[in-house]
């Protein structure tokens, strides 16, 4: 049997996540929508994952490739996009899952809306705890509002497990290396840069926390204030996304990343690894004086005033 083109490719870069890769795996065969491929991408586990994988290679829409050595996190993610086949590409960490109906329903946006080059929607968080993150907008907006408000508030667009972006927008680059914290973040404004943002109402994928995951990990990285200083600037500094930089306050948004920074000598003094922080301390306050961010403004962060009162 000759089989379809699929038109979407479900994308699962996996590590060592076998304890939670079937219960992924059965949220895409779920699915009400099912032009879909597949493609589960091993960066070398050493647990049981390619043994549960076999079981559903009878299904001639799954795939499972076995890198041959470990890429590390941003290049299995690049990985799984060069083996893509799709028009459109969903990504699922393997430690997450999907609503039944997530691709039909974001199917349904991309189709009907040519111009949109991300579609998201609210999330279930579960796991070690459980809520439902609503987002702040809904339906069809415009994709530099959605980056401008994402740069003044948070990434509320999503982890990949929640985001579907046009393979024919991968012009945009590949995820970047340099990042670890805001990896998928850089890439979700990228492709706002070139399209429109639909937000689909209600949860319709769940993002899990446990004690293992590499985002946990990434997160408790002091580093990664530093990285988000160094994000800022590089819009600030070039200003590939073409954004209104005036508009955004963008030199306001680098000043108060500067003095985020300053938490990084912080919580390395304070840190029992001193001499491992050492090199991200001296960072960090070169960063603090490049910005001549004023006294009073760290003052004032470590009374612990909400980033709005501060400026």
């Amino acid at each position: 049997m000759k089989l379809q083109e699929p038109l979407v490719s479900v994308l699962v870069p996996t590590y060592n996540s076998a304890a939670f890769l079937e219960e992924a795996i059965e949220s895409v065969l779920a699915q009400t929508y099912t032009n879909f491929e597949l493609l589960i991408v091993d960066n070398q586990s050493t647990d049981n994952t390619q043994e549960l994988v076999q079981q559903y290679l009878s299904d001639p829409r799954v795939q499972y490739h076995l890198n041959e050595k470990n890429l590390g996190m941003v290049g299995n993610f690049n990985r799984c996009l060069e083996l893509a086949q799709g028009k459109y590409i969903k990504f699922l960490m393997s430690d997450d899952k999907f609503h039944p109906e997530i691709l039909e329903k974001f199917v349904a946006v991309m189709e009907a809306h040519p111009n949109v080059s991300l579609v998201t929607s609210d999330r279930g968080i579960f796991g070690a705890v459980n809520y439902t993150w609503v987002l702040p907008f809904h339906h069809l907006q415009a994709g530099k509002m959605v980056i401008a408000d994402n740069l003044k508030s948070v990434n509320w667009l999503g982890e990949p497990t929640t985001v579907m972006i046009r393979k024919a927008n991968m012009f945009v680059g590949p995820f970047n290396p340099e990042f670890h914290y805001l990896t998928d973040w850089d890439m979700w404004l990228r492709h706002l840069a070139v399209g429109d943002c639909y937000i689909v109402p209600g949860v319709y994928s769940y993002f899990r926390i446990h004690a293992n995951q590499s985002t946990k990990q990434i997160m408790q990285n002091i580093g990664n204030y530093i990285e988000e200083y160094r994000f800022y600037k590089n819009i600030q500094k070039h200003n590939k996304l073409q954004l209104d930089l005036q508009e955004i306050k963008m030199d306001r948004l680098v000043s108060v990343k500067a003095l985020f920074c300053s938490k990084v000598i912080i919580k390395g003094v304070l840190s029992r690894k001193l001499k491992k922080n050492w090199k991200l301390m001296a960072q960090a306050f070169q960063i603090i004086r490049k910005e001549h961010v004023p006294l009073h403004l760290y003052l004032k962060l470590f009374s612990k005033k909400r980033l709005s009162e501060i400026y």
